[in-house]
């Protein structure tokens, strides 16, 4: 994600990835976003997870960009990783360390965009 076409490409599909996350017999569960850092080559994401499994979303959002971002480059093969490192929040004290470490991942490494928070209702 070093170019910004294929950042704002990846951004831009995981704050509005909401239509389909998960398997088509259950109803629909736009996961609530509380932070998003896109960098060179990885992604940090804060967010609740509803009725659908996060291996599920994260699956299915991974499948989805990968598919754009491999026809905007005009390559085929793996885009992201086979799996991914994921966290359960523990308390209030583990989730405002995870939002530090998030929020200043940028200033150790060179962010494509921002890193500012959002919720997505």
């Amino acid at each position: 994600m070093r170019r910004a076409e294929i950042a704002k490409l990846v951004e831009d599909n995981l704050l509005n990835f909401s239509s389909y996350c998960g398997s088509q017999t259950r109803a629909p569960s736009a996961p609530r976003y509380e932070l998003r850092c896109i960098m060179p080559n990885h992604v940090h994401v804060l967010f609740n997870v509803g009725s659908v499994s996060m291996s599920e979303i994260v699956g299915a959002w991974k499948k989805h960009t990968a598919r754009l971002a491999k026809r905007l480059l005009g390559k085929s093969g793996t885009f992201w990783a086979e799996d991914y490192f994921d966290t359960f929040m523990r308390d209030t004290e583990h989730e405002r360390k995870t939002v530090r470490y998030i929020e200043n991942n940028p200033t150790k490494g060179e962010a494509s965009v921002g890193s500012e928070g959002v919720a997505v209702e």
